[in-house]
């Protein structure tokens, strides 16, 4: 029999590449083994790069690559094939991982700052008590005895708790870990600065902490607000309250450089934020009022003498240099705050900073240019998306890479910014849109090079993936707090909801020694004794009662950012929209009113007494004196039990019943008079003093005129709206000689002049009988 050649074998490159690319790695590798032809086939690369870009970005192999799909791409391998087969496990872990959150808790007050070290564990700070605890989530929620305090005092000492050395006067705290090192960066409130570093820090050691402390004569003259650690580990920087910004060495320990006071007018303008690139020599600060400050030319080395001041070369960019959001001219203008402060540096000579305002919408690239001293300031945002929330630059000098921005916003978006763009535009927009939480704003973002992690005010975590934007996985916490900082270290997510920590694994945990389920002996399970156990435990027990008692907060931000969505395209504001429904709400009324017909009958004023009808019949007539009655055209009234006719509007306009001779008390029921649903008059206001001049002129009606029917006055007065004036930025047109019933008032003073009237007729006749 004669070799049959498979069908297969004989179909073009291209369309054998555009069957594969929709193949994932073990169906390639299973057709890589049917004949020669299809294992050469498979091994090229480029057919391994159409498959990942077919799957991964969406991009079929006939089409070009999407710039902005392509835009969070990151090569982490050489071939293709082995990224395409990397991302493949990798997605498949973090969707299909069956492993649970661990709630961990480290201690009993707010978590401020966490950082993750080798072998997964776990630094956690509050500075409300000054205190650094040291746990492994993994492993049983094992928390070390002793804490790192900011005192001077070695960790380890007494029975644990962080409540008997704290110390409450620490303004700011930065983690950091150098193999089995932990560093931590205290700043205080009265300016003081103390770095502590702990060598073999978890492995449960009492030995001391080295402590650095700072002299009186170089600390900061006001608060210590921000601090960062140089990326080489060898010098920190700290900004101030007093104005200033310093650097600092470890070895030996000192202030090496101080900048200027920053000022604003007289006054001290703190610094906020602080960012810095010490092996370039640059230090990037960002004030209370907004100002961004950069100084350049520091020496790299920073040595044991001062940086001599000539060579640093200071740039402020001010406040008023950002393009500041449409604001109302109503309001008052509040300062821009800042958020958060990024540096890139791309050259020598240029470098790119990234500032982020409080509750605004958008974030500012500023281009720095060494040689010219030019500042060139670039916004980004969208207003239909809502406030920024939290920021999460991606950063990349690699030119075959592009740099973006994470924004998550207050309506549970996250958008992704081309940072490198070029557009000429006042505003760029986002290049791509994914809503996360339908319900809670996005409050912390993380992110690697295969997912993005999102953070939640209600204490929801979701992970998307950083190509697809599908989402692989939710975690919620057992409280509705904001997700405060989240960190991803590998396959591991940590994150810090109030005083909890929820830990995650993708995979599977191997601590690299014994099981420590299996560890035996006193102590081996955790750090602290019963009294800990059962503390955690009531406090599990009254959150869960929480959850279950208590409502939890819903947030339609739904319908927000729909609203908001809406507007946006409009082209109006909150204020605008608002007066024009009034406007459209006012309008329905009046036309309701004037075509109401006989259909609507009014609620006015009912006498009711005893034997209306009897006395009607015996009294007899006579008028009152008009003399003693202030006169004026009554408006129409309805009795209970009379007869009503038809007026010139259509209105049942009642006839009025006669005065009696009983000694019974007349009541008067007042007109209900419904909330006002729409600005401008309402109805039944009085009438202005013109019309009431004219209607005063006028005679009050004899006592045998009222027994016959009354018509209502037929001319009404004409009034102006403040709907007249149109809106701005709304092509409506004015209305204009709008009719306005304003009569409800005269006829409760009608009645009650009736009233006296009747009053005054019975006393007469008892005079007379």
């Amino acid at each position: 029999m004669a070799n049959t050649i498979p069908p297969c074998s004989c179909f073009p490159a291209e369309s054998l590449t555009h069957i594969t690319s929709f193949l994932d790695p073990v169906s390639l590798c299973s057709l890589a083994q049917a004949n020669r032809k299809l294992y050469e086939h498979v091994s090229d690369d480029n057919t391994w790069r159409r498959a990942f870009i077919s799957q991964f970005l969406g991009v079929s192999p006939e089409d070009a690559l999407n710039e902005a799909k392509a835009l969070t791409f990151r090569l982490t391998e050489k071939t293709w094939k082995i990224e395409f087969v990397r991302r493949h496990i990798i997605r498949g872990l973090w969707s299909r991982s069956k492993y649970t959150v661990i709630s961990h808790r480290p201690f009993y007050v707010p978590i401020s700052v966490i950082h993750v070290m080798a072998d997964y564990a776990l630094l956690t700070a509050s500075t409300q008590y000054g205190v650094v605890a040291r746990s492994f989530p993994f492993r049983n929620n094992k928390v070390l005895k002793g804490y790192l305090y900011a005192t001077g005092i070695p960790p380890g000492l007494g029975n644990g708790l962080p409540n008997i050395n704290f110390m409450p006067n620490i303004s700011a705290c930065v983690l950091a870990s150098d193999g089995t090192t932990a560093k931590v960066l205290w700043g205080r409130q009265d300016g003081s600065v103390v770095a502590v570093f702990h060598p073999r820090t978890m492995s449960g050691t009492q030995a001391p902490a080295h402590i650095l402390a700072s002299s009186a004569r170089q600390e900061h003259e006001g608060a210590v607000l921000d601090g960062t650690w140089a990326a080489n580990g060898e010098a920190f920087v700290t900004a101030g309250s007093d104005g200033h910004v310093k650097v600092w060495t470890i070895t030996p320990f000192r202030c090496a450089w101080t900048s200027e006071r920053h000022l604003f007018g007289l006054e001290i303008d703190a610094i906020l934020k602080v960012a810095e690139d010490l092996d370039n020599g640059i230090v990037v600060a960002a004030s209370r009022r907004g100002d961004v400050v950069l100084w350049s030319g520091l020496d790299a080395s920073l040595g044991a003498a001062d940086v001599p001041s000539h060579n640093v070369q200071r740039l402020c960019i001010p406040v008023h240099t950002f393009p500041i959001p449409d604001v109302d001219s109503d309001s008052v203008p509040q300062p821009m705050e800042i958020s958060a402060l990024f540096l890139q540096v791309s050259s020598p000579t240029k470098l790119s900073i990234l500032a982020y305002y409080r509750n605004v919408s958008r974030f500012y690239r500023c281009s720095v240019d060494f040689l010219s001293k030019q500042a060139d300031v670039k916004a980004f945002g969208d207003a239909a998306s809502g406030n920024i929330r939290c920021i999460q630059p991606a950063f990349s000098n690699n030119p075959a890479e592009a740099s973006f921005i994470l924004a998550g916003t207050q309506l549970g978006k996250i958008s992704i910014y081309d940072w490198g763009t070029t557009l000429l535009s006042d505003l760029v927009p986002a290049s791509r849109h994914v809503d996360v939480f339908p319900d809670a704003h996005v409050t912390n973002l993380a992110m690697n090079p295969f997912v993005i992690v999102a953070g939640s005010s209600r204490g929801t975590i979701m992970v998307l993936d950083i190509l697809t934007l599908e989402t692989l996985g939710s975690f919620t916490a057992p409280m509705n707090h904001d997700v405060r900082q989240i960190e991803l270290a590998g396959d591991v997510l940590v994150a810090s909801v109030g005083s909890k920590v929820l830990a995650w694994s993708a995979g599977h945990f191997s601590s690299g020694g014994k099981n420590p389920t299996k560890m035996k002996g006193k102590g081996k399970h955790g750090g602290h004794g019963k009294w800990f156990k059962q503390a955690q435990l009531r406090n599990d027990i009254a959150e869960a009662s929480d959850l279950v008692e208590g409502t939890p907060l819903q947030c339609s931000l739904g319908a927000e950012r729909e609203q908001l969505m809406q507007l946006h395209a409009l082209g109006l504001s909150e204020r605008e929209a608002v007066e024009y429904a009034l406007m459209l709400s006012r309008d329905e009324e009046l036309a309701r009113l004037g075509s109401g017909g006989g259909e609507h009958v009014r609620q006015e004023g009912v006498f009711d007494a005893e034997e209306s009808s009897r006395s009607q019949s015996e009294s007899s007539p006579s008028s009152p004196s008009s003399s003693s009655i202030r006169q004026y055209s009554p408006p129409p009234l309805r009795h209970s039990t009379s007869v009503s006719s038809t007026g010139s509007r259509g209105h049942r306009i009642p006839l009025l019943a006669s005065p009696t001779s009983s000694n019974v008390k007349v009541q008067v029921s007042p007109r209900f008079y419904s909330e006002p649903r729409v600005a401008g008059g309402l109805l039944g206001s009085p009438p202005d003093s013109a019309t009431m001049s004219s209607q005063e002129s006028r005679s009050l009606p004899s006592r045998s005129s009222a027994l016959g029917p009354i018509t209502a006055p037929s001319k009404q007065r004409e009034k102006r709206s403040a709907w007249s004036k149109p809106l701005p930025g709304v092509g409506l047109s004015p209305r204009t000689n709008w009719k306005v019933e304003a009569n409800e008032d005269l006829e409760l003073r009608f009645a009650l002049e009736q009233s006296l009237a009747e009053a005054q007729s019975c006393e007469k006749d008892m005079v007379g009988t």
